[in-house]
């Protein structure tokens, strides 16, 4: 999937890597940034997580088990 500008020219895809780099120089970039791209996804990731626990445990921990109903229950 691109996006693509009025006229219709593609100006990136989803994945934010520009079509008119070749795909041999996009290769050497991602090597050259040793992993930065996935360490600050994982970090985003915990960060996330955090997040959520934090605010569960600001709210009191409240109990979260009868949340879904039994026909979305998928544990039987």
């Amino acid at each position: 999937m691109y996006k693509t500008d009025s006229a219709g020219n593609i100006i990136k895809n989803v994945y934010a890597i520009n079509p008119s780099i070749p795909l041999n120089m996009q290769k050497i970039i991602m090597m050259l940034l040793h992993g930065m791209v996935e360490e600050q996804m994982r970090f985003a990731i915990e960060e996330t997580a955090n997040f959520w626990y934090t605010a569960r445990v600001n709210a009191g921990r409240p109990d979260l088990t009868n949340l879904d109903s039994a026909e979305t229950d998928c544990t039987e």
